[in-house]
């Protein structure tokens, strides 16, 4: 997933304004709420894009050589990326 700074700001923009438009949240300012959803926004890109450079790698070590864009590569793809935000999400939620 590949997500400019100039895209995560356009869709910070976005969330803020919706927020306060509908009453959703109080913030002290436009500002500071804008802040705090780019920074969220920012840290989930970068955490995601971790995970997407290990499940890379993960495929790449297999000995057998898997093509990318098979349907192979697709699903070993797909689950990797599932293990991995299965992982990484347990960090953050507490049971």
């Amino acid at each position: 997933m590949k997500f400019s700074a100039d895209r995560q700001s356009y869709i910070s923009h976005k969330l803020t304004d919706l927020l306060l438009n509908k009453s959703l949240v109080k913030s002290p300012s436009k500002e500071i709420l804008f802040e705090h959803i780019k920074g969220s926004i920012s840290f989930f890109v970068q955490e995601w894009e971790e995970m997407e450079q290990k499940v890379l790698k993960k495929i790449q070590s297999i000995k057998r050589g898997i093509r990318p864009g098979s349907s192979e590569w697709d699903i070993l793809y797909n689950r990797f990326l599932e293990e991995s935000f299965r992982k990484k999400s347990r960090l953050f939620v507490k049971k």
